[in-house]
């Protein structure tokens, strides 16, 4: 049986690491996580929310239930993933289209209505991939004026003690 999240502390934002030119969605991606064991009758892929390049969203993942995301992380924490993050030689880039940040932001603003003490973070803050491909902190200051990168880091250094 599956089981919802206790609490949600964090909003991580990933990517899908897919070039430009490809434009997977939830299908794709459950796809991938099955190939690795990750499976929930809760919903398709590891993450609650992918945002494909046209800025559609798709819902994975039931939002209240445990992701598989971050480990370590998915009790505690929702995942959306955006569609790209690499160029040709496989390396990171920021090659998310406007839409795409459109929609994490309205898709953030409604979830932290819903989570209001939740905080936002990038996959790399707690991972060594690189992985949203974009300063997520400083794309969190511009867009909503502030960041949580400060509050994260304490949260997180009290939570692994």
């Amino acid at each position: 049986m599956a089981r919802n999240r206790p609490s949600t502390q964090v909003i991580f934002v990933h990517c899908a690491a897919t070039k430009r030119h490809q434009d997977v969605g939830i299908t794709t991606i459950d796809g991938w996580h099955r190939d690795r064991g990750i499976f929930s009758p809760r919903g398709p892929s590891g993450y609650h929310l992918v945002i494909r390049r046209s800025g559609v969203v798709e819902l994975g993942r039931d939002l209240p239930s445990l992701g598989a995301h971050v480990l370590g992380y998915n009790d505690e924490s929702i995942g959306i993933c955006l569609v790209g993050g690499i160029n040709r030689d496989m390396e990171p880039e920021d090659n998310f289209e406007p839409a795409q940040k459109v929609s994490l932001e309205a898709w953030l603003r409604a979830l932290l209505l819903v989570y209001p003490d939740a905080l936002i973070a990038p996959h790399y803050a707690v991972s060594t991939k690189a992985c949203p491909s974009f300063d997520v902190w400083a794309w969190q200051r511009e867009t909503f004026g502030h960041d949580d990168e400060l509050r994260f880091l304490k949260w997180n250094a009290e939570r692994e003690r």
